[in-house]
């Protein structure tokens, strides 16, 4: 039996061979990886999660999601792979190793970053369980033979959305967050979006930057995201527009689904305003706190998931494909010119007792509805920054890296890499 994604459909709609909507999220373990282990790891754990092995292919004229009974493949290689094809069983989900370092890829339509957690753990579970002969603790891990809760799957946007409760009303300092406010990166520097993905990675001690957080009323993403607004506003001084960071946030407990494996990011805004110019960096970091606090309320993000829902209704509809994807590909040319850069921040990894095998996290996103996207992990004492952007200069990493060292952050650049990440087809 075949249906229309719902959710997933923005993801799955307007790419035309550009970004995939996908995401390559790098496990980097402290020993060479046993690819027969991982395999079996796999297979197990993923009979916990029999939805999301899925296959996507167009019918009638629109995308349409099956089951796919064909196991998870797990591929002995460090390069991209192409999601939903022969190679990896038509599945949006695949599995790559090389030497120390595990990929989970993944669509973005089948799941988020949540989502991919809860499946990352029970592989973990399985994998060191096996890998090192030890009995695993994991705290709150889905373990093949448990039950399946129907909310794990459910669509939380296909139902109707609750209205808000009130209507937000900005706060005198908040006034600058009306639209046509946003500084346009591209535009201003003159530079040209790429397909490929340009990524730069950067670690620093988890205590260096949460002493920052601490001394400045900042959280990871605000700190980051500020650092960031400090170094685009030094660039353009004269700018008419401000820099303003998009922050992504879970929508699950708001809508009423706190268990789904489907996406549900909205976006906290936050603007580095004029006004915020002469403060010191500890000002700055209290007003961009309250700008996110307010704009990221579960009351606040209702009215965004109602026009999300909007446009996925649309994707559902009997309109023709070649509309559908005139629909999507307008909502992320308008999400990129919304926001100046996106942050995303996951929390600390608790792998409970595989945390003494694992170095680290990185997520490198391939998406269409931003220029920049920056995305933060802590694992084994230390922070990384994910930073990849769709257009060559490094003049704004540059220009954010000057910014840490005026800080008085340390750093270490681990890695820089070209690449248009797992790729996708739809036949």
């Amino acid at each position: 039996m075949s249906e229309k994604p719902f959710s997933g459909s923005i993801f799955y709609y307007g790419l035309d061979g550009a970004q995939a909507s996908t995401v390559r999220y790098t496990v980097r373990m402290k020993d060479p990886v046993d690819g027969e282990v991982l395999d079996r790891a796999v297979q197990k754990a993923f009979t916990r999660y029999p939805y999301l092995k899925k296959h996507l292919k167009y019918e009638g004229g629109s995308i349409v999601i099956e089951d796919n009974p064909a196991p998870i493949v797990v591929l002995h290689t460090p390069d991209t792979v192409t999601l939903n094809a022969p190679e990896t069983n038509g599945h949006l989900i695949a599995i790559s190793w090389d030497d120390c370092t595990i990929w989970f890829n993944n669509s973005h339509g089948i799941m988020d970053g949540r989502g991919r957690a809860n499946v990352l753990h029970t592989i973990m579970y399985y994998y060191c369980s096996e890998r090192y002969s030890e009995d695993v603790t994991m705290e709150g891990v889905l373990l093949a033979g448990t039950p399946v809760d129907p909310l794990e799957y459910e669509d939380p946007l296909s139902p109707e959305i609750r209205d808000s409760d009130f209507k937000m009303k900005l706060k005198p300092g908040l006034k600058a967050m009306a639209p046509g406010r946003t500084l346009d990166l591209l535009k201003a520097s003159g530079f040209k979006r790429t397909v490929k993905g340009h990524t730069h990675v950067v670690s620093l001690h988890e205590k260096e930057l949460m002493r920052i957080c601490k001394l400045d009323d900042a959280t990871p993403n605000t700190a980051i995201s500020l650092l960031i607004m400090r170094a685009v506003d030094r660039l353009y001084p004269e700018a008419s527009k401000s820099p303003v960071a998009a922050v992504c946030v879970d929508m699950r407990e708001a809508l009423g689904h706190p268990k789904t494996h489907l996406s549900t990011t909205s976006y906290g805004k936050m603007i580095f305003d004029r006004e915020m110019r002469g403060m010191d960096f500890s000002e700055q970091s209290t007003i961009l706190r309250g700008q996110l606090m307010l704009t990221s309320s579960p009351e606040a993000i209702i009215p965004v998931a109602k026009s999300l829902r909007k446009i996925m209704a649309l994707n559902c509809s009997g309109i023709c494909a070649g509309i559908k994807n005139s629909i999507v590909k307008a909502a992320n040319a308008f999400l990129r010119k919304d926001a100046s850069f996106m942050v995303s921040y996951s929390g600390k990894s608790t792998y409970g007792s595989c945390d003494s095998h694992i170095h680290g996290f990185v997520s490198t996103p391939f998406v269409s509805e931003a220029n920049i996207i920056v995305e933060i992990t802590v694992a084994d004492g230390l922070f990384y920054i994910c930073w990849t952007q769709f257009f060559e200069e490094s003049l704004f990493f540059d220009e954010f890296i000057a910014e840490m060292e005026l800080l008085g952050l340390q750093y270490k650049l681990v890695d820089s890499y070209v690449t248009d990440g797992p790729k996708m087809q739809i036949q």
